[in-house]
């Protein structure tokens, strides 16, 4: 708590006084329960600081709070949170086995790309020009939810016009839980825009349309890696991995079985 007192030309004052938050630039985010974390000592709350000892309670609060350039490290426990991100953060889990984002069921983001409205768990993309975002070691999960009305398809991690070359991207994480009804409406990763990033190590299933998508056009086109991924059709998706319209990038050492098409 800081007090203030200011003094005029007349010598007259006024005191007042504020609580003051300074926040660092490593954000910490807990459930509710200490039970196999790593990063915190205390269970969250978002009127807390942030810090290892005092930690946020959602990862919303924390995107909130965070400045370009911060790291959010998210412990384990299960965060039902529809994210948006439109600044330049990491976000690391604790372990796709430990951190888990888990789709809620009434999500009121969505994110148009031409004639395509896009319900999402996770979304990163800018208002304008582009950003560094990397996530990192999370499990997130459909949790059987269908796409909310009114937009066209679902979809576990969106990107537009995030960059970072080999820094960012998505890397070891797990994507899963999508309905298996109605057909070709959930992807598992959909890139566009001016995106330079990499996809590594994560392992997808579920979807019903395509495991990983990059798409370029009138937005850009995304320039890729795409790499030591496994995904798991049922037999009802199309594509495993599928670059179109301009977006290019390298496909290398990926897993793919169960698909109607190819990769």
């Amino acid at each position: 708590i800081y007090t203030i007192t200011v003094t005029d030309a007349n010598s007259c004052t006024a005191t007042a006084t504020t609580d003051l938050k300074i926040y660092g630039s490593k954000l910490y985010v807990n459930d509710n329960s200490q039970t196999n974390d790593v990063y915190t000592t205390a269970v969250g709350n978002d009127a807390n600081a942030g810090t290892p000892s005092s930690p946020f309670a959602t990862i919303t609060k924390a995107l909130t709070i965070a400045q370009a350039g911060d790291t959010i490290y998210v412990d384990a426990g299960d965060f039902v949170e529809q994210l948006t991100i439109d600044k330049s953060v990491y976000l690391q889990g604790a372990g796709s086995n430990l951190s888990n984002i888990v789709a809620p069921s009434t999500r009121s983001g969505s994110v148009v790309q031409g004639t395509t409205t896009w319900d999402y768990i996770v979304a990163a993309y800018p208002s304008t020009g582009t950003i560094q975002v990397r996530i990192k070691d999370f499990s997130i999960n459909a949790n059987s939810q269908n796409k909310t009305a009114g937009t066209s398809s679902f979809v576990g991690v969106f990107m537009r016009d995030v960059i970072g070359d080999s820094i960012g991207g998505l890397f070891s994480c797990e994507i899963k839980g999508f309905p298996s009804t109605p057909e070709y409406e959930c992807f598992g990763i959909k890139i566009y825009g001016n995106s330079d990033l990499t996809v590594d190590n994560n392992i997808l299933s579920d979807y019903t349309r395509d495991g990983i998508g990059v798409n370029g056009g009138a937005s850009g086109n995304p320039d890729v890696v795409v790499s030591n991924n496994t995904l798991n059709g049922s037999a009802i998706p199309l594509n495993a991995i599928s670059l179109i319209d301009g977006a290019k990038g390298s496909i290398v050492k990926n897993t793919a079985k169960n698909h109607t098409r190819s990769t």
